[in-house]
């Protein structure tokens, strides 16, 4: 057991999060199963360095403020995939999260089999979205080598190829440079480089660029 992947399940209602553990420890034995009621706790967790490969957040638990909350998870601990699970959620709180750098999202409502399959997708670094709200818009491309990039960092990716900084890259997509750091954050994550040169290197194959 000690391979096991790991994945955490945050959430306040603490009913679903014991049959949510007893149901996937025994359906599925390849992964460890570990649950938390509160952010603070998981923060905890993640912050004594034990490994935890998914963190699986409820998108409306007390104290989250969202797609924010999820994304400084994301970047607080890059060594973590997180995916957020909510029983309502509009098109664009999941777009918010998606952008955000989480790995998935998740309904309550789904199907034991088809929450499986999304835990088993988000661990093999793939994002996991319902089909019900599934659309082109929120992922543009899955690159040469299996990355997903969404919309957005894959119109950021291509202007990094163009030269442009960032303030350039705020004004041509109508953003915040804010929101560009962020791109560049989970653009680099994902590729898993350091810098914005490794990044241009690393993604050559995947981008066209175009000329000013």
């Amino acid at each position: 057991m000690s391979n096991a992947k790991r994945v955490l399940l945050v959430d306040d209602h603490v009913l679903f999060l014991q049959c949510a553990k007893a149901y996937l420890s025994s359906s599925m034995t390849n992964i460890s199963f570990d649950i938390c009621s509160e952010l603070s706790k998981a923060s905890k967790l993640l912050d004594n360095k034990q490994q935890v490969d998914l963190v699986i957040l409820d998108y409306h638990m007390p104290g989250s403020k969202g797609a924010s909350t999820v994304g400084h998870f994301v970047t607080e601990y890059p060594d973590t995939r997180f995916a957020v699970i909510s029983g309502r959620a509009t098109k664009q709180n999941i777009t918010d999260c998606i952008s955000a750098g989480v790995s998935g999202f998740v309904l309550k409502d789904i199907s034991t089999d088809e929450l499986q399959n999304a835990i088993e997708l988000m661990l093999k670094g793939r994002i996991y979205l319902p089909d019900s709200v599934f659309s082109a818009p929120l992922l543009a491309a899955e690159t040469s080598d299996g990355i997903h990039l969404t919309r957005r960092e894959m119109e950021t990716l291509e202007l990094v190829h163009d030269g442009l900084p960032n303030k350039a890259i705020s004004r041509e997509l109508n953003i915040t440079e804010v929101t560009v750091k962020m791109h560049l954050k989970n653009l680099l994550r994902k590729y898993g480089v350091k810098n914005r040169t490794e990044l241009v290197v690393n993604s050559s194959d995947d981008v066209t660029v175009k000329h000013h």
